[in-house]
């Protein structure tokens, strides 16, 4: 099967190298608001011969659910994607793993790496521990009205947008759905031609609040 999720599948069955001649693997790092559309773009843009990992140990939560595409919270992010996948027209094998990847076990792992976990300290450990020259990482965040893509290692102390956490009683997913596109174009850019790009872009869009501030 093209989508596999394999809950409880041991670090050591996750292959560390592609075999030779093999194009790398791609890493999605988190399966929330941003991390779900960067899954979902780059499985179907894929071709068949790629493998992309994807990692999440966390559950949909209701705080979720205004920029995902499920219904119902409660479930394994990991489960509900493979689930969502399984329904779409992708040629590339997916591999989701309901499980935490910490910086120091991926620096194992070459590849291309999508880091969505917005959490700056994971992000500077993962750029920290980059000395293969095999791989390659882009961040990509969104909160609130704001997204950012960046291929450069954080600053320290600073996630790249800021703000205040998560506001669920707004539906999000334009920045969500930005940064995911423009991560995977990133991705797939490189994989077409072995240049990995020097990137660092913000957006941010209206929201009800601008309308009412600003009639």
């Amino acid at each position: 099967p093209r989508i596999m999720i394999t809950p409880r599948t041991p670090l050591a069955a996750i292959p560390r190298e592609p075999p030779s001649g093999h194009n790398p693997y791609v890493y999605v790092l988190g399966a929330g608001g941003v991390g779900t559309w960067t899954a979902i773009a780059l499985a179907m843009s894929l071709p068949h011969d790629f493998v992309m990992y994807v990692y999440d140990s966390d559950v949909v939560d209701g705080h979720n659910l205004n920029r995902l595409p499920y219904a119902t919270s409660g479930r394994s992010k990991a489960a509900c994607l493979g689930e969502l996948l399984n329904g779409m027209p992708v040629e590339c094998t997916v591999r989701l793993f309901s499980r935490v990847m910490n910086a120091d076990t991926l620096e194992a792992f070459p590849g291309v790496f999508v880091d969505t976990t917005d959490d700056p300290a994971f992000a500077s450990s993962l750029f920290g521990r980059s000395t293969r020259p095999s791989r390659r990482i882009v961040r990509v965040s969104a909160e609130h009205d704001r997204a950012m893509v960046s291929t450069r290692p954080p600053p320290e102390f600073d996630s790249g947008i800021g703000g205040t956490g998560y506001v669920s009683t707004k539906a999000w997913i334009v920045p969500c759905m930005w940064a995911a596109s423009r991560a995977a174009d990133v991705v797939l850019r490189f994989l077409h031609t072995g240049v990995w790009p020097d990137v660092e872009e913000h957006m941010k869009t209206y929201c009800r609040e601008d309308r009412e501030d600003n009639p």
